[in-house]
C-alpha cells in the first residue's frame, strides 16, 4: 500500500479503526509482536457478541 493510502481506506470505511505499526514494515504480527496481540485482543473483546455466525449460503454472495 502506497504511504497515506491507509488512511483514505479508512476514510472509506464505516466505523473502522486505523491503527499504525510504526516500526513494522510487511508484517507487524511478527516486528511487534506484543503491541499486535495486544490491539487484536482489544478489538476481538470489543466486538465479540456483535458479529453474527455465517451460513455457507451466505458465503457464497
Amino acid at each position: 500500500m502506497a504511504a497515506g493510502q491507509e488512511r483514505d481506506l479508512h476514510a472509506g470505511i464505516p466505523n473502522s479503526e486505523l491503527v499504525l505499526f510504526g516500526r513494522s514494515s510487511h508484517y507487524p504480527f511478527a516486528e511487534e509482536h506484543e503491541r499486535f496481540l495486544s490491539t487484536l485482543d482489544e478489538f476481538l473483546t470489543r466486538v465479540e457478541g456483535q458479529i453474527r455466525p455465517q451460513s455457507p449460503s451466505d458465503l457464497a454472495r
